[in-house]
């Protein structure tokens, strides 16, 4: 089993371990503060489905440092004009990058020991990277949006982005894998002390 294999089994346990909760808060309202930050989070972690079935068709490796680093230098310049911390901002697409090549690795291990995975492949180039770029845009209009919850005391920052975040996990109906991922990508989310 790979360390990300690993990681994804030990970061959906501890996630399973308190989602029982989360039948009871399915029927309860969104959190506005949150709700944009994490349907955008949900959805650039389905797109790491898509652009891991790229980088299998073509070969490429999970790893793109260059690409990586260009993101982050375009999210620290971006950030001041949607009111977003660019050092925060910065930390918080690392966390996005890691959460994208966890759930890349773990689709990667599987195909190689399971066979290719099905659907059409798309472009990496021409079809996701746009999509990306535009959720960057989104993701800090929404990192912006949650500056009052991420800004509380970090224990009552995490109660609600917990529940916030449990509550659009059921509703996207993530499995085991993206709510691993998930869990990455919110890391470090609340910033308070």
């Amino acid at each position: 089993m790979s360390r990300y294999s690993r990681f994804v089994l030990s970061g959906a346990l501890s996630l399973f371990v308190l989602a029982g909760t989360v039948r009871a808060w399915a029927g309860t309202p969104g959190d506005p503060a949150l709700d944009p930050l994490l349907h955008a989070v949900i959805e650039r972690l389905r797109i790491g489905d898509e652009v891991a079935r790229a980088k299998w068709q073509s070969r490429k490796p999970v790893e793109d440092t260059a690409r990586e680093q260009a993101l982050l230098s375009e999210v620290e310049r971006l950030a001041p004009s949607h009111g977003v911390n660019p050092a925060q901002a910065r930390q918080f697409f690392e966390n996005q990058i890691a959460a994208s090549k966890l759930i890349q690795s773990v689709l990667l291990d599987r195909w190689r020991h399971d066979g290719p995975p099905p659907g059409a492949t798309p472009d990496l180039v021409k079809d996701l990277r746009p999509r990306l770029d535009r959720l960057t845009v989104s993701l800090l209009d929404g990192l912006a949006q949650a500056a009052p919850v991420t800004a509380l005391p970090r224990p009552a920052c995490a109660a609600r982005l917990i529940r916030a975040a449990r509550q659009q996990a059921h509703q996207a109906h993530l499995d085991k894998l993206h709510r691993a991922a998930l869990e990455e990508a919110l890391h470090g989310v609340c910033a308070g002390r």
